[in-house]
């Protein structure tokens, strides 16, 4: 008998077509508990209990002569330790039958042990199922702190150039684009102004009326100056009561003209608080300027404009600071 058949786990014996056995292997010998010499040579139904026999008489040799094969045929072999339920397996192979049979416990044993494993398998890919869930539940969490982590990263950094009592843009924020619009207007040879407004007397207002008065004087201010410029000026709090305004694409002259034109809107306007003015000093891009450069000429346009009685626009062309006509 081969080799591996012969260490085969479970009962394995040769029949001729009589049903003779003719070889068979250990394990067959171990579930019958007999010798070789007692069962080599003998008809199988020989094996069997007394209903056994019948049902081999009635069932398994008709079927197994019209199909050469018979699969999970249940039997008793009757030992000399009591009969011995078993589930056989017959084909014929090279005209002869070859059979396997496993005793029925152990058989019950592997169908105990494939249910274990299929409900294993099935509380695993629940688990698997479970754990896929969750992995998306954390992901879209993840998405979505994500998403509010980077609106809360743009909330904080608006506020961060936003000047929290007028809304308008604070020093920070330009101090970041004046490196680029000083860089346009070199590149590209277009002009730009920058003016600096101040509030006359504002200290004066907040010690007479209170802080309250004056950040609301502040906030009036800076919707005026909001609604007399272009959508592409940009207009700054600096600090205080000083303002600046940076208007692309313009000359002095006509800078200057806009500006006059919220120092009236101001003058005009009928204040709670008494009269308010504002004085203003406006400069113009020339070639080879910094920031720091332009908010030194537009002060000391604003100097000459508070210097003169308040109330008025200065201009600094670059070279001379002259009231503006």
């Amino acid at each position: 008998m081969d080799e591996q058949l012969q260490r085969a786990p479970c009962a394995y014996f040769v029949m001729d077509k009589n049903y003779i056995i003719e070889n068979f292997n250990d394990a067959f010998l171990k579930l019958l508990n007999v010798s070789a010499a007692e069962i080599k040579g003998k008809p199988l139904y020989s094996l069997l209990t007394k209903s056994a026999k019948v049902y081999f008489q009635t069932y398994f040799s008709p079927i197994f002569s019209m199909k050469e094969q018979i699969d999970e045929f249940y039997t008793t072999f009757e030992t000399a330790s009591g009969p011995v339920p078993a589930i056989l397996n017959a084909a014929v192979h090279e005209e002869k039958i070859e059979c396997a049979a496993m005793e029925m416990h152990v058989e019950n044993q592997y169908k105990q042990e494939m249910i274990a494993e299929k409900k294993n398998a099935e509380r695993i890919l629940q688990n698997t199922d479970e754990a896929y869930t969750n992995l998306l539940e954390v992901m879209n969490e993840y998405k979505q702190k994500r998403k509010e982590l980077t609106e809360l990263n743009l909330k904080l950094s608006e506020l961060s150039v936003t000047d929290p009592l007028t809304i308008l843009k604070n020093r920070r924020f330009m101090d970041q684009r004046m490196s680029f619009i000083l860089d346009h207007a070199a590149k590209e040879n277009v002009p730009f102004a920058l003016a600096m407004l101040d509030i006359d007397q504002f200290k004066s207002i907040n010690e007479t009326h209170g802080h309250v008065i004056g950040d609301d004087i502040l906030k009036q201010f800076s919707n005026i100056c909001t609604s007399e410029t272009r959508s592409e000026d940009l207009v700054i709090r600096v600090e205080g009561e000083e303002f600046i305004i940076v208007m692309p694409s313009m000359e002095l002259e006509e800078a200057a003209a806009a500006v006059d034109c919220i120092r009236l809107k101001v003058e005009e306007t009928p204040w709670n608080y008494g009269d308010i003015t504002v004085s203003a000093g406006v400069t113009v891009y020339r070639e080879g300027d910094t920031q720091e450069s332009l908010i030194q000429r537009a002060d000391k346009a604003l100097n000459m404009s508070k210097d003169d009685g308040q109330n008025k626009v200065s201009l600094h062309d670059g070279e001379t600071t002259v009231p503006f006509a």
